[in-house]
């Protein structure tokens, strides 16, 4: 899968050049698109973004690597949002003390992690197909997803949890050009094994810092889980599904909601 993965160069500054197997040392040019073991190498005062599976990614260290370790090591800097240490900056909610969203993984007391991934998937690719051609998509009562539009067409996202019970939230990034599917908030193995972002009962979420493209191909859509699951392996798994109109109704219990601007 990671062989046949493609990187595209969205924008650049500076000196920033590419290498391909078959190929010298060029200079990059944007909307370029390159595969894993494609060596790229920043110079100093230099910036790259690369999008990679739906999300953007930016570099501004001189470095040389492949495009596989260096969007590794992007997804897991991206990941360090989401230790115990601090994911949220602020929590508006009423509630005087403030709190960090938690990271679950197997063992812990909150439930069994999710085992069946590829159902799990199949579940999520209806509900993105759902929102992508147009069909009603219920509201479920108590959360929501306020998408935050920033400077150079960027969105930040709000995961609101006004109900009585904790759930393990995510946004599903759907891009209607390619049909793919993916995960807005992937918890990397090099940070944590098997974890996932739970925001619990009466919270706001919101400062993450993390932002996402904002096209008329990008949809986005709030689901909530009640269990722990492993979001690198689910994330995976959609890697292998696409959107279709064709795709059928399947019974599910994930929440899910359109977000709100």
């Amino acid at each position: 899968m990671y062989a046949q993965s493609n990187y595209q160069i969205v924008t650049h500054k500076g000196v920033v050049e590419y290498r391909t197997t078959c190929s010298d040392w060029r200079l990059i040019q944007d909307n370029l698109t390159l595969g894993s073991i494609d060596s790229i190498r920043i110079h100093k005062s230099a910036s790259v973004e690369i999008n990679y599976r739906n999300e953007n990614y930016q570099f501004t260290s001189p470095c040389t690597d492949n495009m596989y370790s260096l969007l590794k090591q992007g997804r897991v800097v991206r990941t360090s949002h989401f230790s115990i240490a601090g994911v949220l900056k602020e929590i508006n909610s009423g509630k005087t003390e403030p709190i960090k969203m938690l990271q679950v993984g197997a063992g812990e007391t909150r439930g069994n992690l999710v085992e069946d991934y590829d159902r799990l998937a199949d579940q999520l690719e209806w509900i993105g197909s759902m929102v992508a051609y147009g069909r009603v998509t219920p509201s479920a009562e108590g959360i929501a997803l306020n998408q935050i539009v920033h400077a150079e067409n960027k969105v930040e996202f709000e995961l609101i949890n006004n109900t009585n019970r904790d759930y393990c939230m995510n946004v599903i990034h759907v891009n209607k050009q390619t049909r793919t599917l993916s995960l807005c908030y992937v918890i990397m193995d090099d940070v944590k094994t098997e974890a996932c972002l739970i925001t619990p009962q009466g919270y706001k979420t919101c400062g993450m810092d993390i932002y996402f493209p904002n096209s008329e191909d990008d949809l986005y859509v709030l689901i909530a889980l009640d269990s722990p699951y492993n979001s690198m392996a689910l994330d995976e798994e959609l890697s292998y599904r696409r959107i279709s109109e064709e795709n059928k109704n399947l019974d599910t219990e994930i929440l899910y909601s359109l977000p709100v601007r």
